[in-house]
């Protein structure tokens, strides 16, 4: 064709960037209302750089938190996403850690915070200073999450009483009893 000039330039197409990602670790179990961190390792396994979003989805596969990562070809990058549970979230299920090329899932479990229900009171009668007391409490934890507490030190004539742990495992009554010193 007359007047119309050519030019010819060779272009090499090599691949796209290619994120992989991989959950290193959580702080699963974690109870309702609190955070459950997820740790993630992002590598472009491509020829190029690029950006991605990277994604964390519960366990109804909604995004619950994410972070834009930027890579060079053949780079790593680790990354801490967290879902802040809420009432109603617990139960064990897969989260998913997705970039837009690869997706990672591990099972977490998120627990009902403890529960506790008085069932049972007796005591040996009203408490007089100086005279022994008796009381036994039955607790019931209701909740999905185990419980450990040190109960307070007492004083009787101003010496100190000793403290004594209590641990209740989730769905489980305990009988706690406290006696006075002889």
């Amino acid at each position: 064709v007359r007047g119309v000039e050519t030019t010819t330039e060779t272009i090499t197409i090599g691949d796209a960037p290619l994120f992989d990602v991989n959950i290193t670790d959580t702080n699963a179990p974690v109870e309702e209302g609190q955070g459950l961190i997820v740790t993630t390792e992002i590598s472009n396994t491509g020829d190029r750089a690029g950006t991605q979003e990277i994604e964390l989805q519960d366990f109804d596969g909604t995004v619950v938190d994410s972070t834009n990562v930027s890579l060079d070809a053949g780079d790593s990058q680790t990354e801490t996403l967290t879902w802040q549970t809420s009432t109603g979230d617990a139960g064990t299920g897969d989260i998913t850690v997705a970039s837009d090329d690869d997706t990672a899932t591990e099972s977490v479990t998120i627990n009902q915070p403890a529960e506790f229900n008085i069932t049972a009171l007796e005591t040996s009668g009203v408490g007089t200073a100086g005279e022994d007391f008796t009381a036994n409490v039955t607790v019931e934890n209701d909740g999905g999450a185990s419980w450990s507490r040190l109960i307070a030190n007492g004083y009787r004539d101003e010496e100190r009483m000793p403290a004594f742990a209590v641990d209740i495992r989730a769905r489980i009554a305990a009988m706690i009893t406290a006696t006075t010193p002889n």
